[in-house]
């Protein structure tokens, strides 16, 4: 009898985690999560409890596996995925010598001024094409220098979230080309740490904290120890890959790595991204990773302008509103909601930057043209559409650098509804298109897998054999001209919100 084979990706997201097994043929056998509680003690502080959040991955594993009612010997490998940037500091023993510091963390807003009007902030971008940011290590560490040098001398490595997380899985330091490119401390030529990055960084005394090897992604990275496999009841000694960020695993498992195809996850962050050749031409806001595909470019576009202004707007409002509701009946309610409406509908501009601007790095997030005959309902429609305003406007952005897209692959929480895909759809006026399948990103960490495992020569043979479409949109023509006049009047409400962020 032939052995069944099975692929893991666990993936660590900004508000959960999710781990799926796969089979080979990309058929989505289990998915389980965990969600981390989100500590803020202060404004601006984004953390996690290290251990709470491992304790997160061991319990989506298990239950996965649970799930499946597979054996773990059938687990040929597993793959990690996570959100970029965002640090982990460990000390000489393996452990957090502070909670983890995820990506949407904004304390070192002061730091990153700092670069920028030193002038380092555009000699780092006239190497990497990434602007600094409040996530990233350099402003972090900067911080730590600056308000809490303590926690500095304790720590020997500091790691991407996934990293962390493989660390615990295998006992070995390591990242991989995707994350640590987007950690603005690499050279995209070299593909490896540049001690002229730490330089411009200031970040010379702290090289050593990141000595540790850039992997490929689909290489294998460690196996699991003796310790990870009694907490997650995988098997000992079982390959694990070294994985890829986020953005990187939504795009590879969405399979859009062909010429014209965009990549949008709506998650925590909205991010639109393409898979080029270069970064040439591309917006002063565009990030670019180096690609584990030939070198290849990731552009991106994005920001924490996600479905989390949605939650926020559910939780703290609808829920109120409408107590005794399941969190199921909540999403049907938005579903109905969605269909109600016309564009014609409502007026109200929603700017989704409760957690984060992509625009001035001080914008608030704002209800605009509310008028007293404004109904509750109006209020939400306006944050769902005001989300998909956000991604328009990244795309635009990322629009600059390549030629027009002809299709969108869709992932993360709008792809799980179909009155919203449909209203993005008609928003962009492009064909959508959403995989099998309901976790992209896990989908992409475990054909990372896949290929470590030698199961896949290579990533085009993983995605011809795991990636298929499901559903598809096609856009509302006559909408079209609305959504026209509708973005052009969000444009406006951005503008006017950077005008009062700038007066302080």
């Amino acid at each position: 009898m032939t052995r069944k084979k099975y692929l893991i990706g666990l993936d660590n997201g900004g508000s959960n985690t999710k781990c799926a097994i796969y089979d080979l043929n990309g058929h989505e056998i289990a998915v389980a999560s965990a969600s981390p509680a989100i500590d803020q003690p202060h404004p601006g502080y984004v953390e996690r409890n290290p251990e709470e959040v491992w304790r997160c991955n061991c319990n989506a594993i298990s239950a996965a596996i649970s799930k499946a009612g597979i054996d773990p010997d059938e687990i040929v490998s597993i793959s990690v995925s996570g959100y970029g940037a965002g640090i982990v500091f460990i000390d000489k023993d393996g452990n957090a010598t502070y909670p983890i510091i995820v990506s949407t963390d904004s304390r070192a807003n002061a730091q990153v001024k700092h670069f920028i009007n030193s002038g380092a902030a555009i000699n780092i971008f006239d190497i990497t094409h990434q602007q600094l940011w409040a996530g990233q290590p350099a402003p972090l560490i900067r911080w730590f220098k600056e308000n809490e040098p303590i926690v500095l001398e304790k720590t020997r490595k500091a790691l991407p979230i996934k990293d962390y997380i493989r660390y615990r899985l295998t006992g070995e330091y390591a990242t991989e080309v995707t994350d640590a490119s987007m950690l603005n401390l690499v050279e995209p030529k070299t593909c490896s740490f540049s001690d002229k990055l730490f330089q411009l960084s200031d970040l010379e005394d702290e090289r050593d904290l990141f000595d540790y090897p850039v992997l490929a992604s689909d290489s294998v990275a460690g196996y699991i120890t003796k310790e990870a496999a009694a907490e997650t009841g995988l098997k000992v000694g079982t390959p694990v890959a070294a994985g890829l960020y986020d953005v990187a695993a939504s795009t590879f498992g969405s399979g859009a790595i062909d010429p014209g195809i965009l990549c949008v996850t709506s998650g925590t962050w909205t991010i639109a991204s393409y898979l080029g050749s270069s970064f040439e031409n591309a917006a002063d806001s565009t990030i670019a990773t180096t690609s584990c595909i030939n070198g290849r470019i990731l552009l991106e576009e994005g920001s924490a302008t996600g479905t989390v202004n949605q939650n926020w707007y559910l939780n703290n409002f609808t829920s109120k509103i409408y107590p005794g509701l399941s969190k199921k009946e909540i999403y049907d309610l938005v579903d109905r909601i969605i269909q109600s409406k016309e564009p014609k509908d409502t007026d109200i501009i929603f700017v989704p930057y409760l957690y984060a601007s992509s625009t001035h790095p001080d914008a608030k997030g704002a209800f605009c043209n509310i008028l007293g005959y404004h109904r509750e309902d109006d209020m939400l429609y306006a944050v769902l559409e005001g989300i998909l305003m956000s991604t328009m406007h990244h795309i635009k952005l990322l629009q600059q650098s390549t030629a027009p897209f002809r299709e969108i692959r869709l992932s993360g929480g709008v792809s799980a509804s179909k009155e919203w895909s449909q209203l993005f759809c008609d928003i962009i006026q492009l064909p959508i298109v959403v995989m099998n399948g309901t976790q992209q990103t896990a989908r992409g960490a475990a054909m990372a897998a896949g290929i470590a495992a030698g199961e896949f020569s290579d990533l085009n043979q993983a995605i011809e054999a795991m990636c298929r479409s499901e559903k598809s949109y096609t856009p509302n023509t006559e909408r079209a001209d609305i959504y026209v006049r509708r973005f052009e009047n969000y444009e406006k409400a951005l503008q006017a919100i950077d005008y009062f962020a700038s007066l302080g």
